[in-house]
């Protein structure tokens, strides 16, 4: 295993998964944090700070689609987020991961918030944002979606968490990144 330190910063969706299982070149920290929003997300930076790490991965968003907030709202989170890890951490790679999709057909609850179009807006959003601050976009929905634009029964339990299947496909489409210097 290297000296390299990557976070995987997020909700439970980046919580969910044993990351260093996948990644083994490398220590990962896990600071997935159930339910956490673009705000919890920012509130919590030191906690990723201390770290020291050299890359970070960002996934946050899909609950504040569900409480509510607008793809504008998640992408201006996002770019809160990403100017206080560039403060704190002036030497790490932060890379930004797109929202997944959701299946809404097998989501529990009637949501009229967290819906796929929404999501790909938040996305479209945040990658202009991000190749405007010269930062890397990693497409997750493109990666996972099927050819309905949703996240397939087998990827998903309850619509939106994730089985060993959507992340094993998120492992993969990550791991190149750790060859970056």
């Amino acid at each position: 295993m290297s000296e390299k330190v990557v976070v995987m910063l997020g909700d439970s969706l980046t919580e969910g998964w044993r990351w260093q299982d996948g990644l083994a070149d490398v220590r990962v920290v896990n600071q997935g944090l159930s339910g956490d929003t673009t705000m919890g997300v920012w509130s919590r930076l030191n906690l990723c700070a201390r770290q020291k790490p050299q890359l970070v991965f960002l996934q946050i968003g899909i609950n504040d689609l569900g409480q509510g907030r607008t793809p504008q709202e998640i992408a201006d989170g996002h770019l809160r987020i990403w100017r206080a890890l560039a403060e704190r951490l002036p030497e790490a790679q932060l890379l930004v991961c797109s929202l997944l999709p959701v299946n809404e057909e097998k989501f529990g609850w009637p949501s009229q918030t967290l819906k796929n179009s929404a999501v790909r807006e938040a996305n479209r959003l945040i990658q202009a944002a991000a190749e405007r601050e010269g930062l890397t976009f990693v497409d997750l929905y493109a990666a996972v979606a099927d050819e309905r634009q949703s996240l397939p029964d087998y990827m998903t339990d309850d619509g939106v968490h994730l089985t060993a299947a959507a992340y094993q496909v998120w492992t993969a489409v990550i791991k190149p990144c750790l060859a970056t210097p």
